[in-house]
């Protein structure tokens, strides 16, 4: 089943269910509560919604217009529309400023902005949240693969390319949390 798939929310909907496909990321969070958190490509705001039950805010952003319109309501969640790129990086400062947020959930998106702006993208939004001070990142790569061709096709190259700014400091599964440097 893909990570959009609308009987996730009609699990969630009927019987209160979230998705597996967000268990280890949530899982290896549980020392990082009381935040407010950004979660970046939100899609349809399941793992924001999950994310909400530990933290004072959610802030979900996502690019893809028909997720975001499926987007899981709350009181301590706000959405955006947004598609990260070079053009709109002024406007992620201005809400990750605006919002105070002080951690950042990625489940399997920093190979989606390498896609759109390469690796020169990736390593602005990783300077970015430096400069802002966002403190942790919580990262789920993507499932290793023999013939990936993503230069981000795991979860350790992702880190690798935030290690100017954070560092690894816990490990689980396919997630790892990482710190902002000192």
């Amino acid at each position: 089943m893909r990570f959009d798939d609308d009987s996730y929310i009609e699990a969630f909907y009927q019987r209160g269910e979230y998705p597996k496909i967000h268990n280890d990321i949530f899982h290896i969070s549980h020392n990082l509560r009381d935040e407010i958190v950004l979660d970046l490509g939100s899609c349809t705001g399941l793992l924001s919604k999950r994310l909400s039950t530990r933290n004072k805010a959610v802030v979900g952003i996502e690019a893809n217009a028909n997720s975001f319109a499926k987007s899981v309501l709350g009181d301590n969640i706000i959405y955006y529309n947004l598609k990260v790129n070079d053009a709109t990086r002024p406007r992620v400062k201005e809400i990750l400023i605006l919002h105070g947020v002080q951690t950042v959930y990625a489940r399997r998106v920093f190979p989606e902005l390498y896609d759109t702006g390469g690796l020169a993208l990736v390593k602005k939004v990783c300077a970015l949240f430096a400069e802002v001070g966002i403190q942790h990142i919580v990262i789920e790569g993507r499932q290793k693969t023999p013939n990936a061709t993503n230069l981000l096709s795991n979860v350790d190259a992702e880190c690798a390319i935030f290690s100017e700014h954070y560092r690894v400091i816990k490990t689980y599964k396919n997630c790892r949390i990482l710190k902002l440097r000192e």
